[in-house]
């Protein structure tokens, strides 16, 4: 519970920042989470990446532990739900595999909800994704699981970005072989139904929207 009051805290901090720089709420925002990090807070940026996506955590009563999530009413959430991309390190994927599916679930139940599109960024973009690939011969259900996936990472059994090794070997020589690197080794979507299956055109398509 004291994660979750300072999850929210950051996401408002983050929101705050963005209207008084832009006049407008973020469209989606991408969050790199790390395993110590999630370790050391016990969950400051899960709760900040729930409460940004307008989901929060259900509480068992005697234990504290979290045992599922609930959508917080629009009435109640006061503000558009936002699209968050988390780039999850391999130790967090590795040390913390039931909050890579929470997120994940998160993710999906917010994408069904009955809400205007203007209001909910999530639904917004996988609506507009569904239609793009089921022209590509996907099923309706097909469709809506690649539109939803937004937690992604380097491939399983590896870590870090990819970039790093790169810079050392010197075997680049643009900016541009950093950034094609960079996202062949962290679009590797993680959640319901992939482990790790790399999808670089939903990551980039992901994160032109940032």
């Amino acid at each position: 519970p004291g994660a979750w009051e300072v999850g929210k805290s950051l996401g408002d901090a983050l929101l705050k920042r963005y209207l008084d720089e832009t006049g407008a709420y973020p469209r989606s925002v991408g969050i790199i989470v790390y395993g110590g990090a999630t370790m050391r807070s016990k969950g400051d940026d899960i709760a900040e990446i729930c409460y940004l996506l307008g989901v929060k955590p259900i509480w068992h009563k005697t234990n504290g532990i979290v045992k599922g999530l609930e959508i917080i009413p629009q009435k109640d959430l006061g503000r558009p739900r936002i699209d968050v991309l988390p780039r999850i390190s391999g130790f967090f994927r590795d040390s913390f595999p039931l909050l890579v599916e929470r997120i994940d679930q998160a993710v999906r139940m917010v994408a069904v909800l009955d809400e205007p599109l203007e209001t909910n960024m999530i639904r917004r973009h996988v609506v507009r994704d569904v239609e793009t690939f089921k022209v590509e011969g996907m099923t309706e259900d097909q469709a809506f699981r690649e539109a939803s996936f937004r937690v992604f990472g380097c491939p399983p059994g590896t870590y870090g970005a990819g970039v790093s090794e790169l810079v050392e070997s010197k075997n680049w020589e643009t900016q541009e072989d950093l950034g094609n690197n960079y996202i062949r080794y962290s679009s590797h979507a993680y959640g319901k139904g992939s482990y790790g299956q790399q999808k670089p055109a939903v990551f980039r398509t992901l994160l032109s929207r940032m």
